[in-house]
């Protein structure tokens, strides 16, 4: 598989690293925290941490962004990797 991580914007690029499991130990625990706040506690982090709660927002929120984001960033699927 091929990645443009260039054609993403870095909270898009941030959801696609954590899908595809490219985050370091900070990034996941700071995703486990996204996926764990309630709905005050999402907005706060979202304020200590605008990129990241941007993509987290879109990615649990937004129904079909993920599915936009990955057709953007996989330039191809070559057999055999």
């Amino acid at each position: 598989m091929k990645v443009n991580l260039d054609a993403l914007t870095r909270s898009e690029e941030f959801v696609f690293k954590w899908q595809y499991r490219m985050l370091g130990d900070f990034g996941k625990a700071l995703v486990d925290c996204f996926c764990l706040a309630d709905g005050d506690n999402f907005e706060r982090l979202r304020l200590a941490f605008p990129v990241e709660g941007e993509g987290m927002y879109n990615y649990l929120r937004v129904h079909g962004w993920w599915d936009a984001v990955e057709r953007r960033a996989i330039v191809s699927e070559d057999e055999g990797e």
